[in-house]
């Protein structure tokens, strides 16, 4: 059937026999108008049916406005989908934009079937009589042909496939054939292919073990050149060390020399007027104030907001000895009472733990103490009034608060943030504390608080005649009442007389 094209239109007709489809044409193909859905994929979909009719008459207004006048750009607008969306229209560039979005769009015409009339044509010639006794006609011919035909095919198969089977015979020895020469190229194929690895593999080894011994060499230059400027440097290093040991030596004969005319005036055998301005040459001459600053901070607690946190960072002022022979005289005949008392009763003294002792003795190193009596160095925290007191009286218990914690007694501790706790400012700014030398014998621990306690407790409740404790001892972490308890450890004496005061220091505190 021939079918023409009517370009002006868009439609293409045929012409058959039969009244249907508008008489003897009937319209095949019909356009049909599409947009680019989806670029990435070129998906390309029809637009509405409702708005192919329109599209079509639009385009052929354009086509006619083109020919009339062929710089014309008319646009053109349309609704689709029930007028959800408004396009407009360039026939020229063949796009559509929305008027919304402002998204632009590819679009094309195509020719498509007219399916409905073929549908009606095809009904048509079913139900002509015409058609139907020559399809008999041709049915019969095509048959006996058919007939004829598959029997010279037959015939002609057998023969093919004789020579088809003659042909796969061959083919089949050819592939083996060409199977094992390629199996045998491969094998020999891949034993080239690990020859030259290995090959590659030796060369590398080979660059690297030269690079290996170059490396090699020029480290042993190096190490050589390092060898002689480390002999040089020994030998200077030798002659700076021999000169910093003599530097020191003759540093601590001063200082033991100097430490000796500080103690000299606890001789009861020297003269008074030999002792001269002893406090004020110690002050100066001994360097002792970054010593004790040091000793300062590192027996302190430390921590934001903490109480302790100032003295991390406490500056000294002053560090002044006492020298009170009255006084050193009452300490050591106390010592002396204690020893043959706990002789005479057969009282074994438990030796206080070491720590806490570091930092006086390393500070403090010409000081003997008794570790047998559990002699120890302390603070003591104070206000500048009661100074004079103290180093001209010494401690007094039945000057202590009431009401004390663990007893009314004076006390002591290892760590300065303890001390300062008690040590009042002047009205400079400055705090004192004392460093005192002390004699705690045998300690009684405390458990509990010991409120309005004036002497130790008794060694043994049953035996009177044993005496009593020596000292009172609040190790950190007793249970006191408080929250958190005892934080630091804490020496309570009820005798004066038991501790001297070694050396006032004056200090600030940020």
């Amino acid at each position: 059937m021939a079918v023409n094209t009517a370009a002006q239109d868009g439609v293409g007709v045929g012409s058959v026999p039969g009244p249907l489809c508008g008489g003897s044409v009937v319209i095949l193909w019909q356009s049909q108008w599409e947009f680019l859905f989806k670029e990435s994929s070129e998906e390309w979909q029809p637009y509405p049916w409702n708005c192919q009719s329109e599209m079509e008459s639009m385009y052929s207004r354009w086509l006619a406005a083109q020919a009339e006048n062929p710089q014309s750009g008319n646009d053109f607008i349309i609704n689709l989908s029930g007028g959800t969306h408004t396009y407009k229209i360039d026939f020229a560039r063949m796009h559509q934009q929305n008027t919304s979005s402002r998204k632009v769009r590819s679009i094309r015409r195509l020719w498509v079937p007219n399916v409905q009339c073929l549908m009606q044509q095809c009904m048509f010639l079913w139900q002509s009589s015409l058609y139907r006794d020559h399809a008999a006609t041709c049915q019969a011919r095509i048959a006996s042909d058919y007939a004829q035909f598959a029997e010279d095919l037959c015939a002609d198969a057998e023969l093919d496939q004789l020579r088809l089977q003659t042909v796969m015979d061959e083919l089949t020895q050819s592939q083996k054939e060409a199977e094992r020469l390629r199996a045998q190229s491969h094998e020999r194929s891949d034993a080239a292919d690990r020859l030259k690895l290995e090959l590659d593999e030796l060369r590398n080894e080979n660059s690297r073990l030269r690079a290996q011994e170059d490396d090699l060499t020029r480290a042993k230059t190096e190490l050589e050149t390092s060898i002689e400027a480390l002999q040089t440097d020994k030998a200077t290093l030798g002659q700076e060390l021999y000169q910093l040991k003599v530097h020191v030596t003759s540093l601590e004969l001063a200082c033991a020399a100097q430490h000796q005319q500080s103690e000299i005036w606890r001789n009861p055998h020297v003269d008074e007027r030999a002792l001269g301005h002893l406090n004020d040459r110690f002050c100066l001459e001994s360097g002792m104030l970054s010593a004790v600053e040091k000793l300062l901070h590192g027996t302190s607690h430390s921590g934001n907001g903490s109480i302790c946190s100032p003295m991390s960072s406490a500056k000294v002022v002053s560090v002044i000895p006492i020298v009170n022979r009255g006084l050193w005289a009452s300490y050591q005949h106390v010592k002396q009472d204690i020893r043959r008392r706990h002789m005479e009763s057969g009282i074994l003294t438990a030796l206080l733990r070491p720590d806490g002792q570091e930092g006086f003795m390393h500070t403090f190193p010409w000081i003997r103490l008794d570790q047998a009596l559990n002699e120890r160095l302390v603070f003591h925290g104070t206000s500048r009034e009661n100074l004079q007191s103290i180093a001209v009286h010494g401690f007094e218990p039945r000057l202590s608060k009431e009401g004390g914690l663990y007893g009314e007694g004076v006390y002591f501790a290892e760590q300065s943030c303890k001390s300062v706790q008690y040590s009042k400012p002047d009205a400079k700014g400055v705090r004192y504390m004392l460093v005192a030398r002390a004699v705690f014998g045998v300690v009684y621990p405390a458990q509990a608080p010991m409120r309005r306690q004036k002497l130790p407790p008794l060694l043994n409740a049953d035996n009177e005649i044993l005496g009593r404790y020596d000292s009172v001892l609040a190790e950190a972490g007793v249970q006191n009442g408080r929250p958190g308890g005892q934080q630091h450890r804490e020496f309570i004496l009820f005798k004066g007389e038991q501790a001297f005061p070694e050396f006032v220091i004056a200090y600030k505190t940020t």
